[in-house]
C-alpha cells in the first residue's frame, strides 16, 4: 500500500500576500482550491497558488496574513492527500466479477469498513484506490500486511464478520 502523497508549496518569487483564505494546519482542501493569492514584486502581478490535490493541510505557514511579505523559496503549505493506492493479488481470480470502475470492500471483526475503487485489472491483481481518513491509513496498512479478504458489496463484507 502506497503512503498518501504530500505536496509542498513554496513561493517562487518575493511578494505581498493579498488573500490567505483563512487556512490553517489541519484545514481540509479540495483539488483546485485557492490556497494563497499574492502580488509578485517587482512585477506587481497577482498570482494565486492552488492545491493540486484534495486532502488536508499538514503544514501552513503561520506568518501568512493579508499584507505580509513572503520571500522567494519560502515554504507556504504542505498538503497531505487522503488518496491511497494499493495492488491487491486475488486467489481464484474471476474476471467476470472483477472489473475496473467497480468496488471492493474490506471489513474487520471490530466493525471497521473500507471501500476501494478498482482502477485497473492486470492478470490476477487489481490496482485499488481509496480516500481514507488520516487515522485509517496506519490501521489499514497493518491489515494489508496480512491476508485480507475483500468483498464485492458492503453487505457481504459486514455479514462475513458477524
Amino acid at each position: 500500500m502506497q503512503k498518501p502523497v504530500r505536496e509542498y508549496y513554496y513561493s517562487r518569487e518575493p511578494g505581498t500576500v493579498v488573500h490567505e483564505y483563512g487556512l490553517r494546519k489541519e484545514s481540509k482542501v479540495k483539488k483546485g482550491q485557492a490556497l494563497l493569492t499574492y502580488i509578485k514584486v517587482p512585477e506587481q502581478v497577482e498570482k494565486t497558488i492552488v492545491s493540486r490535490s484534495a486532502g488536508y493541510l499538514e503544514y501552513a505557514n503561520s506568518d501568512l496574513s493579508t499584507g505580509s511579505k513572503i520571500d522567494a523559496g519560502e515554504m507556504l503549505y504542505k498538503v497531505k492527500s487522503n488518496l491511497v493506492h494499493a495492488w491487491y493479488y486475488i486467489d481464484g481470480f474471476d474476471d467476470k466479477k472483477i472489473k475496473a470502475n467497480s468496488q471492493l470492500w474490506a471489513c474487520t471483526q471490530n466493525g471497521e469498513q473500507w471501500q476501494f475503487n478498482i482502477d485497473s485489472v492486470k492478470g490476477d491483481r487489481v490496482l485499488l484506490s481509496s480516500v481514507l481518513a488520516t487515522q485509517d491509513y496506519s490501521r489499514l496498512y497493518s491489515l494489508s500486511q496480512k491476508q485480507l479478504t475483500m468483498y464485492h458489496s458492503q453487505s457481504e463484507c459486514v455479514k462475513s464478520v458477524q
